[in-house]
């Protein structure tokens, strides 16, 4: 499922980057573009919802319909404690790394602010730190 996710959000980023080189004179081309991304989200989308009946039908107690708002609630709430301890682990870990990327990557965008790039990327990666930040510790408060 990870494979299929790390798909997802290249595609869009491959997408966001070339948002850019359209214009007025060449919609067909961005319409084009608009296709593929989509079908692509879609074939991964059908192969997370493949890989998902795959599990569950060697582990029968795992619950949830991947096209529901409820599944990430439905699968933890059928996995075991050894499972969630790892998926505990591996997002604190996440937390931790993205933590330190968005961190150099605030820094390193306010000093090519300096160099005309304008202040509007350092301060999204900003908010995006902020927002992860305060997530964090409201969830940190609530479970205490």
């Amino acid at each position: 499922m990870i494979l299929a996710d790390l798909g997802i959000i290249f595609i869009i980023i491959i997408f966001a980057l070339g948002f850019g080189k359209y214009n007025s004179s060449n919609y067909m081309i961005s319409l084009m573009d608009s296709g593929i991304m989509l079908g692509t989200i879609l074939i991964s989308g059908l192969l997370q919802d493949k890989i998902v009946e795959f599990i569950k039908s060697y582990n029968p107690e795992k619950r949830g319909d991947l096209y529901t708002l409820k599944f990430q609630k439905d699968w933890m709430e059928s996995s075991d404690e050894r499972e969630k301890v790892e998926v505990y682990k591996a997002a604190y870990s996440s937390y931790k790394v993205t933590q330190i990327v968005l961190i150099f990557g605030v820094g390193i965008l306010g000093i090519l602010s300096m160099d005309g790039i304008g202040i509007v990327p350092a301060l999204s990666l900003g908010i995006v730190l902020l927002v992860s930040k305060i997530s964090y510790g409201l969830v940190s408060i609530k479970n205490k």
